[in-house]
């Protein structure tokens, strides 16, 4: 049979030495770009940012105060003493938006309010942002978006009812927007 094709193959030659060597080299480049890409990332570093202190919160207590602080970072936002006491009023921490930490004061010094304080916490500067009162109403006025006479157990002008009803809905919108 002279027409017949041979089918044995001729051995193929052993590369394992030079696999070897190239999975060294995949090794080493690997390991080389991962070592400058770890080299110029920036740093995440997260510092949690709490208040601290027995003055944070509604107290009798004179002498302590309430601080914000982030890492050794600190900002004295209250100092409680007779001439000024902490007993009506708290300070919670807030939502925080880039580099904002928003800080709600509840107080009820001279009826409800709400003041939202602003944190820069690059520079640590605080600025206030904003205010609002809140009236008592009745029960069957408190999910009104206007107010009747009938809401309130005094007399109340139609220019009182409409300011008190802003000022009541910018209360309710500060807490929902800038508490936790």
């Amino acid at each position: 049979m002279p027409n017949r094709l041979d089918l044995a193959l001729e051995p193929t030659p052993n590369n394992s030495n030079q696999r070897w060597i190239r999975n060294i080299i995949a090794v080493i480049i690997v390991a080389v770009f991962t070592a400058i890409f770890a080299a110029f990332s920036p740093r995440t570093e997260i510092i949690k940012i709490n208040l601290t202190g027995e003055g944070c919160a509604k107290t009798d207590l004179t002498g302590v105060s309430c601080e914000l602080t982030q890492g050794d970072k600190k900002l004295t936002l209250r100092e409680c003493s007779n001439e000024l006491p902490c007993n009506q009023s708290e300070y919670q921490l807030g939502k925080k938006k880039d580099n904002k930490q928003y800080i709600v004061v509840l107080s009820e010094a001279f009826g409800k309010s709400v003041e939202v304080l602003t944190v820069d916490t690059q520079d640590f500067t605080k600025t206030e942002t904003q205010a609002a009162f809140y009236t008592e109403v009745k029960d069957n006025c408190k999910n009104k978006d206007t107010y009747t006479q009938d809401c309130f157990d005094f007399p109340v002008s139609e220019e009182q009812l409409k300011d008190i009803a802003e000022q009541n809905k910018k209360y309710n919108i500060l807490i929902k927007d800038y508490s936790l």
